[in-house]
């Protein structure tokens, strides 16, 4: 397992991203399917301008330095082996473009999925390669099927793996969801919102309109309220990056100074 030669299938099939989708998971019963929820995600739509960006990914030697990235941090954290699946960002979306900094992905246990733009500092590169490769070796580490996850799960899931890229790379290239939003407002929705829905299952509709921001929600309250539950706990308490690999969501509730400070009603 590493980094897949999806520059091969590119160079060949671009105009076919179904086909991409159907060769990352032949299993799939639906590539289609499949095809359509990455595009929540990130994968490229258009033909020619996929065209465009995957030359100059070709010429930033994109698929050698997210396996650099690879062996670096598996060697690092003694994480597992994955697959890393690189394709072109869907660059007409201006959340993608500009909210994501031309980077975006998606992980599963053994598989990452990256959609890049070119990069004029590449460390953005190795930061969206951290946070994902932190949630494929969390995912395997914690041996829980995705249906089991409960929005608290996901709300650590985004906070520890945020939390490791400003590690590594620094603030400039993390996103800092949490300083979109005051304090006062990241409160109010956590009791309002996030605090009586822990236990909400992956599969239910809310859970994502929570994580992700919809309706009533800010746009990705629930990465800036995972990020905050994270920092919570570490202004009381120590976590390295292998412990946070394995640590259980409800053991970042205890000693919590984000919990346990003032509420708003």
């Amino acid at each position: 397992m590493a980094v897949i030669a999806t520059n091969e299938w590119l160079e060949a099939e671009i105009a076919d991203p179904v086909k991409m989708c159907q060769r990352a998971m032949p299993d799939v019963s639906d590539s289609e399917d499949f095809y359509h929820y990455l595009k929540q995600f990130g994968i490229y739509q258009s033909e020619n301008k996929a065209k465009e960006t995957f030359e100059k990914l070709q010429k930033q030697n994109v698929w050698e330095k997210v396996d650099k990235y690879y062996q670096l941090y598996r060697k690092k954290w003694q994480g597992p082996k994955v697959d890393i699946y690189i394709f072109p960002l869907n660059e007409a979306n201006s959340f993608f473009k500009h909210g994501l900094k031309g980077r975006a992905g998606i992980s599963m246990p053994h598989k990452i999925f990256l959609f890049l733009t070119e990069a004029l500092d590449e460390k953005y590169w190795e930061s969206l390669f951290i946070h994902e490769y932190h949630h494929a070796a969390r995912m395997i580490r914690n041996n829980k099927s995705t249906e089991d996850y409960t929005l608290l799960d996901s709300l650590v899931f985004e906070g520890l793996a945020e939390q490791t890229a400003l590690l590594y790379c620094g603030e400039e290239y993390s996103m800092s969801w949490q300083k979109k939003f005051t304090e006062r407002e990241l409160r109010y929705y956590w009791q309002r919102y996030y605090k009586p829905n822990l236990t909400l299952k992956k599969k239910d509709r809310m859970h994502d309109d929570l994580l992700f921001g919809r309706k009533r929600i800010p746009q990705m309250m629930g990465y800036a309220q995972g990020v905050n539950l994270v920092n919570g706990y570490l202004d009381n308490n120590k976590l390295t990056v292998t412990e946070s690999l394995r640590i259980s969501s409800d053991q970042l509730l205890i000693e919590n100074s984000f919990i346990d400070g003032k509420e708003f009603k």
